[in-house]
């Protein structure tokens, strides 16, 4: 049978996803606000108290190299001098002005209106205004914190320049983003044609406060109706946002670091140390005070490196226990969804299909750390969701089912029947080709009861490479009588194939089967069957007028 062939090229798609992408993590990020603060605080708290240890060993060796006759006390003098300056004192007083009043709550609530558009591709002037509004008040905030150290400085010339530079640093850092992320990523949006918004848009639904765009704003698992603890699973998924926020986080403060440790090196020299006859110490202090230079960025670094370990260790934690909760068996999701299932059918010896990292830059990277190790099981929960449970054959010797598609095991049953229930069952039917006897009879059973038309092929990542797909997919086309391996071949290889309603063969082409490029591919064949069941229920809602032509 022969049959239409359109053909998309998912490398130009993975392309224009790594400009978006970002944006949309930024956004949510403004989302995860509260949770970073509340850990923010802690571990600030935490280093402080670190501090006065670290400054007591320091009054140790002064006392040891330098001659002070004072012996030291931990009096914890740094903690209480820290807490009194960050409320009342004089320097903190700047940014005491950005957190106080209305304007921070204004900006929080604009910035959540900003995230659930781009999310939901409604970006309209509203949200632009919006986004506006955050991103001025933001560089307004950081420039008068920058001549706020520069008045400082000038006032009292000091060594110190760390906070000058870690301001200005995160003011460059800002900037970048708003003039080399955000503006290419709206000229990229505003350029986008309608097939590509659909698959591009991060949310699974075009509508601005729909509940699975608001979960998505705020990292909240969509199957989060499996749980039996939907509150304790709610407060732990959007504390394992945590994840995502560490390295933006590590990343705005590693100017102070480096500015610390540069001048800790160049200190001594420009002020002479090394010099007994402008500084008599030097003759006994130059090696001591040295090590004491490069030793206070380390600490600093190291501070801030336990920040980041501690936001990746908490966010770990939250998610694997969230995750726990949502754990549920085959019957359980069924049972509370009722929507018919998304079936996921692989090779047990895959049962999590590893993806490959993409080929992105360092700002794409950054900002989707949290997608690092996600498997094809988990995008297909992520995306599938919202068209209906994710559902999965168990493998047999799984101890505790794993976290993604709910797992059915066939214990003394016919795997095969339960298999052919649930494909006559699905709304949508997800393969992950491999050549493997069991999935082989899986494809033929969907040729032979015309299920092609709800399924995705998608080739297994380790058939990346035209020589070692070009067996598989000639398989594939024999045995549903389709011609796509010679489509467009210059595109690159055939990574996964569908057939629509209308019986047209869409074939997504890519050189690197990537995570990326594997989301994007399950993104196109699921939106389009979720605008069909859509259209469905619209059909099905139209009151008919008795006695009426269009009755």
């Amino acid at each position: 049978m022969q049959h239409t062939v359109d053909v998309l090229d998912f490398d130009v798609l993975a392309r224009k996803h790594f400009k978006l992408a970002p944006v949309g993590r930024a956004f949510q990020i403004i989302c995860f606000f509260p949770a970073t603060v509340l850990l923010l605080i802690i571990a600030v708290l935490v280093g402080i108290v670190g501090f006065d240890f670290a400054d007591y060993a320091f009054r140790h060796f002064d006392r040891l190299y330098f001659g002070a006759v004072e012996w030291p006390v931990l009096d914890f003098h740094l903690t209480r001098q820290i807490i009194h300056e960050v409320f009342f004192g004089d320097l903190m007083q700047a940014r005491r002005s950005a957190v106080q009043g209305p304007g921070l709550a204004l900006s929080w609530i604009l910035g959540i209106f900003a995230a659930l558009s781009f999310l939901s591709f409604q970006y309209d002037l509203f949200a632009l205004a919006a986004m506006s509004y955050v991103q001025l008040r933001a560089l307004v905030f950081d420039f008068i914190f920058i001549f706020d150290d520069v008045r400082r400085w000038q006032a009292a010339p000091s060594a110190d320049v760390t906070t000058l530079v870690g301001d200005a640093w995160t003011t460059g850092v800002e900037l970048y983003f708003l003039c080399f992320v955000y503006l290419v990523a709206l000229h990229c949006y505003y350029m986008l044609p309608a097939q590509q918004k659909n698959i591009l848009r991060e949310s699974a639904r075009n509508v601005r406060f729909s509940s699975a765009n608001l979960l998505y704003a705020f990292g909240i698992p969509p199957n989060i109706r499996n749980s039996a603890r939907r509150v304790r699973t709610l407060l732990l998924g959007y504390l394992g946002n945590l994840v995502a926020v560490g390295p933006v986080f590590l990343f705005m403060m590693i100017g102070a670091v480096a500015s610390q440790l540069v001048w800790a090196i160049v200190s001594p020299y420009l002020m002479g140390w090394y010099d007994p006859a402008r500084m008599p110490v030097a003759a006994t202090g130059f090696v001591p005070f040295l090590i004491f230079n490069l030793v206070n960025p380390v600490l600093l670094g190291l501070f801030y490196f336990v920040l980041f370990v501690s936001f990746r260790y908490c966010g770990n934690r939250c998610l694997d226990i969230s995750r726990r909760f949502l754990r549920v068996s085959l019957e359980q999701a069924q049972a509370t969804d009722r929507r018919p299932p998304v079936l996921f059918l692989r090779s047990f010896r895959d049962d999590l299909v590893p993806l490959a990292a993409p080929k992105a830059g360092f700002v794409y990277k950054l900002f989707n750390y949290v997608e690092r190790n996600k498997s094809l099981d988990q995008l297909l929960l992520e995306e599938g969701t919202a068209l209906g449970p994710v559902v999965a054959l168990g493998n047999p010797r799984d101890t505790v089912p794993p976290y993604g598609a709910a797992r059915g095991y066939a214990q003394h049953r016919d795997w095969r029947r339960m298999v052919a229930d649930l494909m006559e069952a699905a709304s949508a039917i997800v393969i992950c080709v491999d050549d493997t006897e069991n999935l082989w009879w899986e494809m033929e059973h969907v040729g032979e009861n015309k299920y092609l038309n709800k399924s995705l092929l998608l080739l297994h990542p380790k058939y990346q490479g035209v020589d070692a797909a070009s067996e598989l997919v000639g398989r594939i086309e024999r045995l549903f009588g389709l011609s796509v391996g010679g489509s467009a071949p210059r595109l690159g290889n055939v990574m996964g194939v569908w057939l629509d309603e209308t019986s047209v063969a869409r074939v997504g082409l890519a050189s690197h089967f990537s995570r990326a490029h594997y989301l994007l591919m399950l993104r196109w064949f699921l939106r389009s069957k979720m605008e069909r069941s859509e259209r469905r229920v619209d059909a099905d809602a139209t009151p008919t007028i008795a006695g009426s032509r269009w009755a």
